[in-house]
């Protein structure tokens, strides 16, 4: 165990070219100084330098703060406490921005929710428990992200975002049913994508969107898009003039969630709307396709279908998304919900991964994925 002597006149070193530094540099000094102030000393910033324009003397307390120029998949991070100087470490800026805040949690500092800070006890000194930390990057079930999703209102967003940083969360994934999507793909086809929203006129783009994508980029935080929102792919204006193109349930073709992932021209529709989604975000390069919510097993019954499981359906049509995805963005990623380890005789292809727990679920943090409070 180590002790943290608040009374010390710490400084913060941070590389330079690096803005997420300078952000997390800046809070994690703003905390230092709440703990100054309820140790009853006076409400003092530590000061945060440049390390390649200001060398303190050796006699300075020092905090670094460093980071490799990795991609911010490379999310692992370590820290390590001495008595006069402190490192945090990232395999890329969104590392050191978690290894910023793992080592304000292991002082103490807790956010369970947007607007609420709990600082450690004090006793007149404060201790970490270790004097080491090490996580290096992860793979996707560790890779942790919050999905904006419903109803959520844009304007409610900048504190979640902050909250998110400060829990170590590594996405923000924006549903296609999210406020946040709706200016680009409205713009083209309003009548497509979410005129089963009973949306008359297209949504204007939200004021604060750039404001939130600067403010997620501050904290090196990856922007996803997706969800529940495969059934999004086949506009629901088509139940009337095709309704094969829908799920036969108990001998009757259903509007409502999902569709018959074997209809050769519903798979069409779905190639060509998801060929738009793709080329109205070309920065996104992970994507989330899943059954529609509360109905992830819900498919087809028809003569064709029966003779897939319900994940073998799943991936049938997954395949076909992934394929235009392919053909745009190579390197981009879509992830699959499978909970089963049933027979799958469909292969995935290289451009899937698979997830096993969706936000909200039981098991679901464990597993990474984390919801938004104001869900629809």
């Amino acid at each position: 165990m180590r002790s943290f002597d608040v009374t010390k006149a710490w400084e913060i070193l941070i590389p330079a070219g690096m803005p997420v530094a300078q952000k997390v540099g800046n809070d994690l000094s703003r905390c230092i100084a709440l703990l100054r102030r309820q140790t009853g000393l006076a409400e003092q910033p530590c000061p945060v330098k440049n390390s390649d324009v200001s060398a303190p003397d050796d006699t300075v307390p020092v905090i670094v703060l460093n980071a490799e120029a990795g991609g911010r998949e490379r999310n692992g991070f370590s820290w390590r406490v001495g008595k006069e100087r402190i490192d945090l470490y990232g395999e890329s800026d969104r590392g050191l921005s978690n290894a910023v805040f793992d080592f304000l949690g292991a002082l103490g500092f807790r956010w369970p929710k947007p607007d609420e800070e709990i600082l450690p006890e004090s006793k007149g000194e404060y201790h970490i428990a270790e004097e080491y930390a090490y996580q290096p990057s992860g793979v996707d079930t560790v890779y942790r992200r919050l999905l904006f999703w419903g109803k959520d209102a844009p304007e409610t967003w900048e504190k979640t975002i902050v909250w998110a940083a400060r829990n170590r969360i590594d996405a923000l994934v924006f549903s296609l049913r999210s406020q946040f999507m709706w200016d680009k793909l409205n713009a083209a086809k309003p009548e497509g994508f979410f005129f089963f929203l009973k949306k008359k006129k297209p949504v204007q783009p939200s004021p604060y969107r750039d404001k939130l994508l600067e403010l997620a980029e501050g904290f090196a935080l990856s922007i996803e898009m997706g969800g529940w929102d495969l059934s999004c792919l086949l506009p629901r204006t088509y139940y009337k003039s095709h309704k094969d193109f829908f799920r036969l349930n108990d001998g009757k073709r259903i509007q409502a969630h999902n569709f018959c992932p074997t209809n050769s021209d519903a798979l069409v529709i779905i190639r060509q709307e998801a060929e738009k989604v793709f080329r109205a975000y070309p920065e996104i390069d992970v994507y989330h396709f899943w059954p529609d919510r509360g109905y992830e097993t819900a498919w087809c019954s028809c003569p064709t279908c029966r003779a897939f499981n319900l994940e073998e359906q799943n991936r049938i049509a997954l395949d076909t998304v992934a394929d235009i995805l392919h053909d745009i963005k190579p390197k981009a990623r879509i992830s699959c919900f499978e909970d089963s380890n049933g027979k799958k005789d469909i292969a995935l292809r290289a451009n899937l991964f698979i997830v096993d727990r969706l936000p909200g679920n039981s098991g679901a943090e464990a597993s990474g994925w984390f919801l938004s409070e104001t869900e629809a």
